[in-house]
């Protein structure tokens, strides 16, 4: 969730999220005998083509030389797009760093890596998540800045995560979620240090001390009130009113900390151990008007995960 939406406040934007084990991008990149290949789902080749050809730009302009070697991209694992996975960064980041890795010694910054493609507009989670795992804090952008700078990275407790996902539902995307930016009123100064102390104050403590009741509620009221930044258009503090329902289900069954990623409409309810699990999916089972998946998950405190693998040449 974001601290602030709108475009009048010195430092806008900025929040806090959570990087987890599943769903995962998984990508295998090497070198093509021809021009370039794309095995990836159809509605995705257009977009790996701009990936690998702003990749290619920005390794050429740190390198002061071209890299027009012809790859090969398997797209093998990616969640669904527009339901609050941030799949489009964590695509174009695993692409990029792929064909980084398969052409060159050269390294990235992830700022230099969010400007190269295009990424960390407005939230910058995704991009140093992919580096670092774990839950982050990104502090905002000031008007001198292209990326917000990382406030703040801690080591997320072994607390388990259901995802529930509603494959009927997506969130706001594309140029209806531009329009939406552009047409959000602003968040108020006090809105906002009202988000950034339960941010400093509630949420970062209640991590460190692994308080788990503390934790959940804090991040749950933090949840609603970015949610809420989108009320206009969502006709709610949730995506729409199933996702709300679902909400107001989960929390009267006892678990307090459920999440929307952005737009949603994914949820993620923090449990407290691997006991809770199968109370949680019996829990919601009466409640399914609407299909629903729902998985069960870690936080992933490590990031990217790199493979490679040598062939000999024939």
């Amino acid at each position: 969730g974001l601290l602030s939406v709108g475009t009048q406040l010195p430092v806008n934007f900025g929040g806090c999220g959570l990087m987890v084990d599943s769903p995962r991008i998984q990508v295998a990149v090497s070198r093509s005998e021809g021009d370039d290949e794309f095995n990836a789902p159809t509605q995705s080749i257009e977009r790996i083509r701009q990936i690998v050809g702003r990749t290619r730009l920005a390794l050429a302009a740190r390198a002061g030389a071209e890299m027009e070697l012809p790859v090969r991209i398997v797209v093998g694992e990616m969640p669904a797009a527009h339901c609050g996975f941030g799949s489009g960064t964590q695509l174009a980041l695993a692409i990029g760093v792929g064909v980084q890795t398969l052409l060159t010694d050269l390294q990235l910054s992830p700022s230099e890596w969010a400007l190269a493609l295009g990424r960390g507009q407005r939230s910058a989670i995704g991009t140093y998540g992919f580096f670092h795992g774990g839950f982050l804090i990104d502090r905002g952008l000031d008007q001198a800045s292209p990326t917000s700078p990382l406030g703040l990275r801690i080591e997320f407790p072994d607390w388990p995560i259901a995802i529930v996902e509603f494959p009927e539902l997506q969130g706001w995307h594309g140029i209806e979620e531009l329009k939406a930016f552009d047409r959000i009123v602003s968040t108020p100064p006090p809105a906002r240090r009202i988000m950034e102390s339960l941010l400093n104050d509630e949420i970062v403590p209640s991590l460190f001390q692994r308080n788990y009741s503390w934790f959940t509620n804090s991040i749950f009221e933090f949840g609603c009130r970015s949610g809420d930044y989108y009320r206009e258009f969502q006709k709610g503090t949730f995506h729409s009113s199933p996702v709300e329902k679902f909400v107001r289900h989960i929390r009267d069954s006892g678990w307090s900390g459920v999440l929307q990623s952005s737009w949603g409409p994914t949820l993620a309810v923090v449990l407290k151990d691997a006991n809770d699990w199968d109370a949680f999916r019996h829990s919601i089972g009466p409640l399914q008007g609407i299909e629903t998946r729902v998985n069960l998950t870690h936080a992933n405190n490590v990031g990217c995960q790199i493979e490679t693998q040598r062939f000999p040449v024939p």
